[in-house]
């Protein structure tokens, strides 16, 4: 009777084994009876955020769109409106990557129209107020320019008025929220611009009368001309300022061989002083390659259609 209890026990324990040692390799998932339709997988319904994805160009205002399925009219709920906001804030975020307060960058062009126009004379001098009320000094526009000036620029903004720095900027068709004073519209602040717009100002306003202006650099971004074009450049740290690296010492960097925009770029960490004369590679520079130099020593690049 004993044996007959124990071989039982015994064959109920290798049972109670074999049982987990299938559940441990997923036997019953692997012998499992579900079908295939027709030789394809059904794929699971899964609600999916159907969400608009828009890439803008530095220069250009295009996007691409990508649309992920919603599975709300399958499955007869009603959208949760959330999905939406989200998508609309994902489509305004990279919009807003395109536009940046134009500054420095916009006083060009507008000045370069009034000279054009007769509203300010090209070799005249702004009377600039600096500090208290007899302090003023005196300066060309083009000088105002190169040297940044706000305070000269808000002198030339009273000049023009605000009625004509409204028309110019409703001219090229652009729209603002809110007010905008006349120094605001010179000195591009409150108000935002694509760069694209920013370069048709300069395309339609800026004739070669002014290439010593150029490259013009503002903090990590600048504008160049090159062979008649004007495009953006962003440099890694910046013009450094005079006061700050006005004795420092710098290595002349080898620009042969190089193209005009990738030159200058190297020379814009050093210096703001560069000439640039012809287009193409660069040919020839001065100083000569790795000279030592110091401060804002004037550059100069020369490339291949210089004659």
């Amino acid at each position: 009777m004993n044996k007959r209890a124990n071989r039982k026990a015994f064959f109920i324990c290798i049972a109670i084994c074999l049982i987990y040692v299938s559940l441990g390799i997923r036997l019953p998932e692997k012998i499992s009876t579900r079908r295939i339709a027709d030789g394809h997988e059904i794929k699971p319904k899964n609600m999916n955020l159907s969400i608009t994805k828009s890439t803008p160009d530095i220069t250009h205002n295009s996007s691409s769109t990508q649309t992920i399925p919603n599975t709300a009219e399958t499955t007869g709920n009603t959208p949760d409106t959330t999905h939406s906001s989200i998508s609309q804030n994902v489509h305004n975020v990279r919009q807003d990557e395109s536009l940046f307060e134009p500054s420095f960058f916009i006083s060009i062009p507008i000045v370069c129209l009034a000279i054009k126009e007769g509203i300010i004379e090209r070799e005249g001098l702004i009377f600039i107020k600096k500090g208290g009320y007899n302090n003023m000094s005196c300066k060309k526009p083009i000088d105002i320019l190169k040297d940044r000036d706000e305070e000269g620029l808000k002198s030339i903004a009273k000049i023009i008025g605000k009625k004509q720095l409204l028309d110019i900027l409703k001219k090229e068709g652009v729209t603002h929220q809110g007010e905008l004073n006349a120094e605001d519209i010179i000195l591009g602040k409150n108000y935002r611009l694509e760069k694209k717009k920013i370069l048709s100002f300069y395309h339609g306003y800026v004739s070669d009368d002014y290439n010593r202006l150029f490259p013009f650099v503002v903090g990590s971004v600048g504008i160049i001309k090159n062979k008649g074009d004007f495009t953006f450049i962003h440099t890694k740290d910046g013009v450094k300022e005079h006061h700050a690296d006005e004795d420092s010492e710098w290595l002349m960097p080898n620009l042969v061989n190089l193209s005009m925009k990738t030159a200058i770029e190297k020379l814009t960490m050093h210096t703001s002083k560069i000439k640039v004369y012809g287009s193409g590679n660069v040919v020839e520079q001065y100083p000569k390659p790795f000279e030592k130099t110091r401060g804002e020593t004037e550059c100069v690049i020369y490339g291949r259609t210089y004659k």
